[in-house]
């Protein structure tokens, strides 16, 4: 359930991305860090200096409907589309081993790269 509202979620904001040609070139990964971490803390209601970068973001609060919110947020900052099946395959929800802030800007880095 979590991830057909996550793929709703990607379709829908899918024409408001940025085209991969126009993305720019990739940012160095401090500053993808401390992007994907201020739009983590606006999701989360936070400022970006409380919220930990190693630990998974669903132990911070991060629920399903933030989640989605994030994801959409993080592609159209940087003009990527992170692959649903790598989300997916990152146990988010699992306090242990789920999503944090520089498991998402690994993502953005590779697919930043990716592009042409």
């Amino acid at each position: 359930m979590k991830f057909a509202l996550l793929a709703a979620a990607l379709v829908a904001c899918a024409g408001n991305l940025v085209p991969p040609c126009a993305a720019g070139n990739p940012l160095p990964y401090g500053e993808i860090v401390a992007s994907v971490r201020r739009l983590a803390a606006s999701n989360l209601d936070r400022k970006p200096s409380e919220i930990n970068t190693v630990q998974p973001l669903a132990a911070q609060g991060l629920d399903d409907r933030r989640l989605n919110s994030l994801i959409i947020d993080i592609q159209q900052e940087f003009g990527v589309v992170l692959s649903t099946t790598e989300l997916q395959q990152t146990r988010w929800n699992d306090a242990h081993t789920g999503l944090s802030v520089r498991q998402l800007a690994q993502m953005v880095e590779r697919r930043m790269r990716e592009q042409p």
